[in-house]
């Protein structure tokens, strides 16, 4: 049974994910968020809890989407490159092609290490730590696909608490009237 939803958000309960959810809805797009736990500040949009390791049931949440957002990939205690990648290939494997119109995936600028200039899309790639040697292995996995697949890299976004990165501090910083050293 095909489902209701053009756009569905494998990772919406996140900070990017669930700005991007409240984005497509208030374009007036279907929208289906999959996740591991329910956000409550997503009051308006479908979600539903399932583990990407549940290949038939993701494999049924994802047929008829025409727009699938993967944002999963994130560093926790637990990060572990081949767990990682273990994920992303079950999402791969679950991703109906008889109806994925594109493919958005959610990796990172870390891919490309440390470099002294301007990155470009074509900048060579050597990433210097775990998660971005996983995000590249990811981006790499989705080559398979004869749809369109669109590698967003992210760089340093401002988030919840528990993720600010460099944007996050200085906020709080300025926020807080606290001396900025840089």
């Amino acid at each position: 049974m095909k489902n209701k939803f053009t756009n569905i958000i494998i990772g919406g309960s996140g900070f990017v994910g669930s700005v991007l959810c409240r984005e497509l809805a208030k374009k007036h797009e279907s929208v289906l968020s999959i996740v591991n736990s329910k956000n409550p500040e997503l009051k308006n949009i479908s979600q539903e809890i399932c583990d990407v390791s549940d290949t038939p049931k993701l494999s049924k949440l994802l047929k008829g989407g025409e727009n699938v957002f993967i944002l999963v990939g994130q560093i926790h205690p637990d990060f572990l490159i081949k767990n990682e990648l273990k994920m992303i290939k079950n999402i791969i494997s679950s991703i109906d092609a008889s109806s994925t119109k594109k493919i958005f995936y959610f990796s990172s600028i870390r891919v490309y290490g440390e470099i002294n200039q301007k990155v470009q899309e074509n900048s060579q790639c050597r990433p210097l730590d775990e998660y971005g040697k996983f995000k590249l292995e990811s981006e790499k996995l989705f080559s398979k696909f004869n749809i369109p697949v669109i590698i967003v890299r992210l760089t340093n976004i401002y988030g919840t608490p528990q993720n600010k990165g460099f944007i996050g501090i200085v906020y709080d910083k300025i926020f807080s009237k606290q001396e900025i050293k840089i």
